[in-house]
């Protein structure tokens, strides 16, 4: 799901692993990279944009994880 007013973007994802057939290699990615994240991204009249996203597994207790991005970019050069 996006939302967008003026210069600032809102994305909501969820998702959920499509489970492997035999061995599964990876059987707790779920509980470390998580199954939501929430961006939101704001571009400034100087060009610079900054981005933040915070991921999270939905889970309580012991396996409960997050994490927070920060983005910051700048243009290497500005039209004239």
């Amino acid at each position: 799901m996006r939302a967008e007013k003026g210069s600032t973007l809102v994305t909501l994802r969820a998702w959920t692993r499509l489970r492997e057939n035999g061995i599964d290699d990876n059987p707790d990615i779920e509980d470390y990279y998580g199954r939501a994240d929430l961006q939101v991204s704001r571009v400034f009249a100087n060009g610079m944009q900054l981005t933040a996203t915070g991921r999270h597994t939905l889970r309580t207790g012991a396996r409960n994880r997050g994490a927070i991005q920060l983005d910051l970019s700048a243009p290497l050069c500005r039209d004239s």
